[in-house]
């Protein structure tokens, strides 16, 4: 059995956990953001079905959720 004492400003400071990775909130299409959306355990947009009057979401169910607006809520100003 190994005992270590530690003195001074080392053995006072505080341990930090690794930053958790950033879940996914888009993904490419539907089967990816299904994989994604499972393995966050929160909705990913599926960018394959997105138009300018709707934004496509797969639920960390596998569902799909489809988000419309009466007017375009994203479009193209001079090419960009």
């Amino acid at each position: 059995m190994a005992v270590t004492l530690l003195q001074g400003p080392a053995a006072a400071a505080p341990q930090h956990k690794p930053a958790k990775p950033e879940a996914a909130t888009t993904a490419a299409d539907i089967p990816s953001a299904k994989v994604a959306a499972r393995l966050s355990g929160k909705r990913v947009e599926a960018l394959s079905e997105r138009t300018e009057t709707s934004t496509t979401w797969v639920n960390k169910d596998g569902s799909l959720t489809t988000e419309m607006s009466a007017g375009p809520v994203r479009f193209e100003r001079d090419g960009d």
